[in-house]
């Protein structure tokens, strides 16, 4: 089905340009990084939250298992139609501090891309280094090292 006039399809990164960038940078063959480490790392995660269990991905983000509580919800279409929906468990997701560092540079572009005509404005982030910790753990190798 061709898109819808006026769609723009947002570049994205899936499973499989992540298993063909570990094997550039890893030289271990792409079949085993598709086939065979990407299915168990994220089964491995699913199985841990399945269970109960929180996943620590170290600067990256943390996955807890919370539980939501009872809430009245409508159905926007129906008037007046509501519903409870029950208690469940759900997945939290905090990202971690470097991460959303980096992300919120992109928001003058974003900005930019909504609003050309308006000029440029300085944010506080324009400043802020993508390293937490300058002058740490510059590359894998010393990374590697340390652990």
């Amino acid at each position: 089905m061709p898109p819808k006039p006026g769609y723009k399809q947002r570049p994205h990164v899936g499973i499989y340009d992540i298993a063909e960038s570990l094997h550039k940078e890893t030289g271990i063959q792409l079949y085993v990084i598709r086939d065979i480490i990407m299915p168990k790392l994220f089964r491995t995660i699913s199985d841990a939250l399945a269970s109960g269990d929180s996943v620590e991905i170290r600067n990256f983000a943390s996955f807890d298992v919370v539980l939501r509580q009872a809430r009245r919800a409508r159905n926007p279409f129906v008037a007046g139609s509501e519903f409870t929906i029950p208690p469940h468990a759900a997945v939290k997701t905090k990202i971690c501090k470097a991460l959303k560092a980096r992300v919120a540079r992109l928001t003058p572009l974003i900005k930019r891309k909504e609003a050309p005509h308006l000029p440029k404005e300085p944010t506080a982030l324009d400043n802020v280094d993508a390293n937490p910790h300058p002058g740490k753990f510059q590359t894998s190798e010393e990374l590697q090292e340390n652990y």
